[in-house]
């Protein structure tokens, strides 16, 4: 049973994962080029913030699989699915949080001279 939540799991997560990345990719690149005003190096910085991203993620959910108890009923599998699962979208939260913060704090020392 296990390797079938295993592979659940990852499809589930790369799923989230893939969906959360390109939505920051496509929206986030506005606020990177209003911290940095060049193109350029924004598409730069873009391109190498999502490919951490999801190195990051993608390596925090086959590392996380190791940890995993036997699973013998479909019961435990939801169970630790859901928690897995939500875990890592509170960590992409968390991310999401901290680049926000990042850029935020980048723009304010651009601004003041």
């Amino acid at each position: 049973m296990n390797i079938i939540t295993y592979i659940l799991y990852v499809l589930l997560t790369s799923t989230v994962i893939i969906w959360v990345g390109k939505t920051c990719y496509s929206k986030g690149e506005v606020f990177i080029l209003k911290a940095l005003n060049d193109p350029s190096l924004t598409a730069r910085v873009n391109r190498s913030l999502l490919i951490g991203y999801y190195l990051v993620n993608l390596g925090y959910v086959l590392v996380s699989i190791q940890t995993w108890p036997s699973l013998n009923s479909i019961e435990e599998i939801i169970l630790e699915l859901s928690q897995r699962t939500g875990l890592l979208i509170l960590l992409l939260g968390g991310l999401h949080y901290f680049n926000i913060y990042f850029i935020t704090v980048h723009l304010k020392k651009n601004s003041n001279p």
